[in-house]
């Protein structure tokens, strides 16, 4: 990167002392699922998974606000499996405003999916955690028997700890909508 003007900057950093730095180019192996319907069947087929999914379960899928490779196939794929199992899937989106709209724009439809998609900003209180904040659900996820959570694992891009995104923020403020994000947020993160 190439500073054109550099009078601001230099004013700003001089009392900052500042690192050596140098470029670096990094190739990342392309060591991904070649054939994930392929790779996510192997990965159900197994007994243990199935006899968790009873007949006449509602089983939730969750999807995400973030653009994950091959997530309408795998949403796809996962309710096709728990049908299979005779259970009755349908997704939830797990983010907050203008939620069903984004799942469309990444290809998570009713018809690709093959299963409902419910939309609500609507959440339940199932409780509270030791400081006294609520902890809040979709209303369709509460009604679930089962849930399925979907989504990436990655670090937080704004702070580290001990739970930082992926999964565990997808259940606690994805699921939990404005209600249960603003409850958990209250005290910054």
């Amino acid at each position: 990167m190439e500073l054109k003007e550099q009078s601001g900057l230099r004013a700003v950093l001089k009392n900052t002392p500042l690192p050596r730095v140098c470029m670096v180019r990094q190739i990342f192996r392309r060591d991904g699922i070649e054939d994930v319907v392929s790779y996510l069947r192997e990965k159900l087929d197994r007994q243990d998974l199935k006899e968790r999914i009873k007949p006449g379960m509602r089983v939730v899928l969750t999807g995400s606000s973030r653009q994950i490779r091959n997530m309408p196939v795998i949403l796809r794929e996962l309710a096709a499996f728990v049908r299979a199992q005779g259970g009755e899937p349908w997704i939830i989106p797990a983010m907050d405003e203008g939620q069903r709209q984004i799942l469309e724009s990444y290809g998570i439809t009713e018809a690709f999916c093959g299963c409902p998609i419910f939309s609500s900003m609507e959440t339940v209180r199932v409780g509270e955690i030791s400081n006294g904040d609520e902890v809040r659900v979709d209303k369709f996820a509460q009604s679930a028997d089962a849930v399925i959570v979907v989504g990436r694992i990655k670090a937080h891009t704004a702070f580290r700890g001990p739970y930082e995104s992926g999964l565990i923020k997808m259940m606690a403020i994805g699921m939990g909508k404005r209600a249960g994000a603003d409850s958990l947020h209250r005290e910054g993160f």
